[in-house]
């Protein structure tokens, strides 16, 4: 064997050590790394969520108050989850749950917002319709009211109003 293969395995063989290292080391800092990652992309997605706050913000200065509170609503409505029928029949006798109500009344294009509490009663299985199960409780608006008996239908899709002229979601 010549000087220069000797000189080029012993390059081959030192390559492989620092390779081996190279990789120790990686694997040490790798943690910190993808920590350091995480926590920034954590931070990003908070400033997107600033910036589109603020986005909205800069948006409803354009509408009157009453359009605005119109648009914060159907937005809040917008977020809030569906309410089903499988959800409904989990929910033990008197559990409360926070809804919202987004009612159109004809001829009117601007829908009619409302948010209470609903505590649970029953749902009515004898009688189903095409809209759903026939669903009783109780609802306040506020914490000062008396609970008033409540109805409303729900099917596996969602849940609407008696008269079918609004959708029901939950506030989570």
């Amino acid at each position: 064997m010549t000087f220069i293969g000797i000189l080029l395995i012993a390059l081959a063989a030192l390559t492989l050590v620092l390779l081996q290292l190279l990789r120790i080391l990686l694997a040490q800092h790798e943690k910190a790394f993808g920590d350091a990652v995480q926590d920034l992309d954590h931070r990003l997605a908070c400033v997107q969520k600033d910036l589109a706050s603020l986005s909205t913000l800069i948006e409803d200065l354009e509408y009157s108050p009453g359009e605005r509170r119109d648009r914060r609503h159907r937005r809040l409505f917008e977020r809030a989850a569906e309410l089903t029928l499988p959800r409904i029949r989990r929910l033990a006798p008197d559990e409360w749950l926070y809804l919202i109500c987004r009612s159109h009344f004809y001829p009117s294009e601007q829908g009619h917002t409302e948010r209470f509490t609903y505590r649970h009663g029953t749902v009515d299985e004898s009688q189903p319709s095409p809209q759903g199960l026939v669903v009783r409780g109780y609802r306040r608006d506020t914490v000062d009211e008396e609970w008033q008996p409540f109805t409303f239908l729900a099917d596996d899709k969602g849940a609407s109003t008696s008269s079918c002229e609004g959708t029901i979601r939950e506030l989570r």
